[in-house]
């Protein structure tokens, strides 16, 4: 009869780094204590226990399990109940109700998947939805949690431990309000960027919209400024060269190549 009980397979090794970790470290417990009691282990040293539960569970179980601390008492890493404790705490993320109730409310039958399956599945999730705990706050929060339409803050409240309607109240209210704030702000800075720019572009475009300032530059003839296209504003127009002799220039501007001796009108051009 003993012989018989030790060819009882152990428990499949934990996958305690796997997303379902918790799912599976039920599956493992139950195992273990089935497995345990067949076998008779239950009844043994609970060192031996602890033993026989870090070899069956896999090594990556028993990395994590090395790194285990705050033990209650001295020597309850020796002890079978701490040491299922804390594997149970370890793969046990913290529960987030008002999630739990939205995948229970959102869980629909799948296709091929029959009555008793689908029955089955939302039981699962519901136990962990503390259904028998709900009251009429709870509702409304949850109901607000997934209603709202901002993702941000629903997730800021999903992050929240033990939310509660109050907390919920307190903050979609902030968030709306520096919402409405930001809105303020960023009309401003628009505002302000707008101003700034129609000011860089005016200037140029006054200048394109002024033809006269196109044409305001230094004049071949006299060396001075003025509306290239009015000939009349030339001080020039009308003299006569005293290099080259030529009409409608002064010498000091003089383009000829034939050179000429400066006379005494020289000094009246530069008068």
């Amino acid at each position: 009869m003993m012989a018989a009980n030790y060819m009882l397979p152990p428990p499949a090794p934990l996958e305690i780094h796997d997303t379902q970790a918790a799912e599976k470290w039920k599956r493992v417990k139950r195992a273990w204590e089935n497995y345990s009691l067949a076998t008779g282990l239950n009844g043994k040293e609970e060192c031996v226990q602890v033993a026989t539960l870090l070899t069956v569970i896999g090594e990556e179980a028993r990395e994590v399990f090395s790194t285990f601390s705050g033990w209650e008492n001295d020597g309850d890493d020796k002890k079978i109940k701490p040491v299922l404790d804390k594997f149970e705490r370890y793969c046990q993320p913290r529960k987030n109700i008002p999630f739990e109730r939205y995948r229970f409310h959102q869980r629909v039958q799948e296709p091929g998947e029959t009555y008793d399956q689908y029955q089955t599945a939302l039981r699962k999730i519901a136990e962990n939805c503390e259904f028998n705990k709900i009251t009429p706050e709870e509702i409304l929060r949850d109901r607000l949690v997934f209603g709202i339409r901002d993702v941000k803050t629903r997730e800021r409240l999903l992050r929240q431990a033990d939310l509660t309607l109050k907390q919920t109240n307190e903050i979609c209210h902030a968030a709306e309000n520096m919402l409405a704030q930001m809105k303020v702000v960023e009309k401003d800075s628009n505002m302000v960027s707008a101003i700034q720019e129609g000011k860089s572009k005016t200037k140029p475009r006054d200048r394109e919209s002024n033809p006269q300032s196109k044409r305001m530059r230094e004049c071949w003839n006299c060396g001075r400024k003025h509306d290239i296209q009015k000939r009349e504003l030339c001080p020039a127009y009308g003299k006569t060269c005293s290099k080259c002799h030529k009409p409608n220039h002064f010498a000091a501007k003089c383009r000829s190549p034939v050179a000429h001796a400066v006379d005494t009108t020289d000094k009246q051009e530069a008068e």
